[in-house]
């Protein structure tokens, strides 16, 4: 029996490094579920050309609960509650001008509660950072997130995953903190750093083999800087016998067994 893929999220580089604003973790879950839903192939594996990409995509409660289990007994009051938050929520970026751009997320979105079902449809403006992405795109697997109990561990993980194949992400704290979407809470830079990043790396270095460190760059007394250098992702191209073709063969870090962090923990107790 072939075994079912893996739900991926993709999206530009330039969505990637977006402000989402207030998102609470469980309505961006929902987003980034919708995301991975999107038809980017034919039925042969052809790339659609951007005008024919659907923007409507649905999620159930149960594709939720199963992505996410661990707040399986609130999927429906999730869809609910990002029904509203979707239809409100703009991502804020930079035009090719400079300028401060907003992007509507969705034009419309419903919740059949008959079905547990939010069904929505994508703005045109947003289509062109989900799909038909070229090379300057940021790609995961959902469920690659699942584990995670932080907005701002999500979204650093998603930075981190820009920049897998070097294992370095070089940014400054003003961009860091408009990027978790902490400009208007944690403004000294203490808080920020014990509420948000390092709570964000030790969760991640938790369930995965990134083994991520980062460097404070000062400029003068003030840490203006940040390195995070991480385990990176290698790719090579391997022959594959049974299919009698060159394919993609990934060397990746891996999330650690049950066992691994149950040993961890103890570890930190003594």
């Amino acid at each position: 029996m072939a075994l079912s893929k893996l739900a991926k999220v993709q999206k530009s580089n330039e969505m990637n490094q977006a402000n989402f604003s207030d998102f609470s973790l469980s309505c961006y879950r929902v987003l980034l579920n919708l995301i991975s839903q999107i038809q980017r192939h034919d039925t042969d594996g052809n790339q659609l050309s951007l005008p024919v990409v659907s923007r409507m995509c649905s999620l159930s409660a149960h594709e939720y609960a199963k992505e996410f289990p661990s707040v399986a007994n609130r999927a429906y009051e999730i869809l609910k509650e990002a029904t509203d938050k979707l239809l409100k929520t703009t991502f804020t970026t930079r035009s090719i001008r400079g300028n401060i751009l907003k992007i509507n997320v969705c034009s419309q979105a419903e919740y059949i509660d008959s079905e547990g079902r939010i069904d929505i449809e994508f703005t045109p403006n947003i289509m062109p950072h989900l799909a038909e992405l070229g090379e300057k795109f940021t790609m995961y697997n959902l469920n690659e997130i699942s584990g995670f109990g932080s907005i701002y561990t999500t979204r650093l993980y998603e930075l981190l995953m820009q920049f897998k194949t070097t294992g370095e992400l070089r940014i400054s704290v003003a961009d860091l903190r408009f990027k978790l979407g902490c400009t208007e809470i944690f403004s000294r830079y203490n808080n920020l750093k014990q509420k948000a990043i390092d709570h964000a790396v030790d969760e991640i270095n938790s369930q995965w083999t990134l083994n991520i460190k980062y460097e404070e760059i000062k400029t003068g007394r003030t840490v203006t800087d940040l390195i995070f250098t991480f385990k990176q992702t290698f790719t090579r191209k391997a022959y594959d016998p049974i299919k009698k073709k060159m394919r993609t063969q990934l060397t990746r870090p891996r999330r650690k067994t049950s066992k691994e962090m149950a040993a961890e923990q103890e570890e930190l107790a003594i």
